[in-house]
């Protein structure tokens, strides 16, 4: 097959597979963060989504444009919005196969066309990534690594050929890159660590490629720079959500979590008393996963397959360094957006160590397979739920709605549903959304009602009895005065 023909293929495949994977997730709707998102674009306009008061936490003005271009064309539909997650999605998914084909080719693989669209398939149906695409929030890991992915690749590409047309687009999407969402810092590292991939093998003059990657980096000083210099609480955000107050232990509890997680559903909540009980037991598991593959690994794998294994390994490890500082959920799909952009090397990882593993191509075929298979399962489960908790906020919304009242005290209200967010915020966005009113109903008390939500809490009470005002229940998306 030629590369033309590998390339027309892939699209083809690619396109029926995010089609396959994610169709469900039009009719999701909007959930919690999403209302607010949508509710600041249409009342405040572009800038202040992203820039002054209202959106001073971030600075993303690319994932920005994107929601505004879908709200000018689509209104409050939210199918529009889902739409174009998954075509970010399906771009995504086209990066990682240029990407891993040209690795694959290099590395000289039998069939390596095959191996990259199989790669590309198992990385648009990993279960991670239902948070992702089917959360119209989640926009902002998929834009960003798509252009990430973008900028590697014509990195990767100009290795070599002193290409000034690679070497400027790599250049160019990485800051845009950077203005989808600030994790996207570390592309620099990952250009030095395929640069010395690429070098291992290739005896060449580095200057210039390392001088690329250098220039890189100082675009990275800069922008970290002008983000201190301009908004306060980049440093306090660093401090609230990462590094800066975390111990090593927490660090490495959040790293095994990301590596158990990335290509495995959640645990059953059944195991919950057992891992609260008895934490040494999660790092145990992963160990006992990890050490035979890792021993086979060593025996079976040829010098250069062990090579691109490293690289695979140390590009996810470096893609985990802006969200080390945040848990991923053992029990349930929150923050599995973290698992994006490493999912991606997850999955080369993954293709490698089974070409590596097994001699016989039908083998490894038919376990790549397998393990597509399997993540769809269950990545149709965790859409499914989306779905649900769309349904839930919509429902809600228009219970509450229906009170007249100058002030409702609400309590209740699920957080999540099976790990797909209800509200944790929102709600009066998503009234004001229905009546084209503002709103003012407060949220005393969130409860996921399922049980199975890592953030939810019940600690704030109110006395009924203080001043007049109405109060209501929610469970389960049921209303109930009393």
């Amino acid at each position: 097959m030629s590369d033309k023909q590998c390339l027309f293929t892939s699209i083809s495949v690619l396109i029926v597979t995010v089609v396959l994977c994610f169709a469900v997730t039009v009719e999701a709707g909007f959930v919690s963060d999403d209302f607010v998102l949508v509710n600041r674009i249409a009342g405040d306009g572009y800038y202040s989504s992203w820039g002054g008061e209202a959106g001073s936490a971030f600075f993303r003005p690319v994932t920005t444009l994107s929601y505004l271009s879908d709200f000018l064309i689509w209104g409050n539909n939210a199918a529009g919005f889902h739409l174009t997650n998954i075509f970010w999605h399906l771009v995504s998914g086209m990066a990682v196969f240029l990407l891993f084909s040209l690795l694959l080719k290099q590395l000289q693989v039998h069939r390596h066309c095959l191996y990259a669209i199989l790669s590309s398939i198992l990385f648009l149906s990993l279960a991670s990534h239902s948070e992702s695409v089917a959360w119209v929030s989640g926009r902002t890991d998929i834009i960003a690594t798509a252009l990430c992915l973008a900028s590697l690749y014509f990195f990767y590409r100009q290795l070599g050929k002193k290409s000034i047309l690679f070497s400027a687009l790599a250049l160019l999407l990485f800051p845009i890159g950077l203005l989808a969402k600030e994790s996207v810092i570390i592309t620099p590292l990952l250009w030095g660590l395929l640069l010395a991939y690429h070098s291992v093998s290739h005896k060449e003059n580095l200057r210039r490629n390392l001088s690329l990657v250098g220039f890189s980096a100082l675009i990275a000083v800069v922008y970290f720079l002008f983000r201190a210099m301009t908004e306060g609480s980049l440093v306090s955000g660093i401090r609230y959500g990462g590094f800066l107050d975390l111990s090593s232990l927490d660090l490495a509890e959040n790293l095994v979590r990301y590596m158990l997680r990335v290509m495995m559903p959640p645990f059953p909540l059944s195991l919950r008393g057992i891992v609260t009980e008895n934490p040494i037991v999660v790092p145990l598991f992963l160990l006992a996963l990890i050490l035979p593959v890792s021993i086979l690994l060593f025996r079976r794998a040829a010098p250069k397959q062990k090579n691109l294994l490293f690289l695979m390994a140390a590009c996810f490890f470096v893609s985990l360094l802006p969200v080390l500082g945040m848990k991923a959920s053992l029990f349930d799909t929150q923050s599995e957006r973290f698992l994006y952009l490493p999912g991606v090397f997850a999955t080369g990882f993954f293709t490698v160590a089974m070409i590596s593993l097994f001699k016989e191509r039908k083998l490894s075929l038919i376990v790549i397979v397998g393990t597509i298979f399997l993540q769809g399962i269950f990545l149709q489960r965790s859409n499914k739920n989306w779905v649900q908790a769309g349904k839930l906020c919509f429902g809600i919304a228009e219970s509450v709605a229906e009170y007249d009242a100058d002030c409702i005290y609400i309590l209740a209200i699920p957080d999540s549903y099976h790990g797909a967010y209800v509200f944790r915020n929102g709600l009066n966005e998503a009234v004001t959304m229905l009546t084209a009113e503002e709103s003012n109903y407060i949220v005393i008390c969130r409860i996921s009602s399922y049980g199975d939500s890592l953030f939810s809490g019940n600690e704030d009470r109110i006395n009924l009895d203080e001043t007049e005002r109405t109060v209501i229940t929610c469970v389960d998306g049921r209303i109930h005065s009393f």
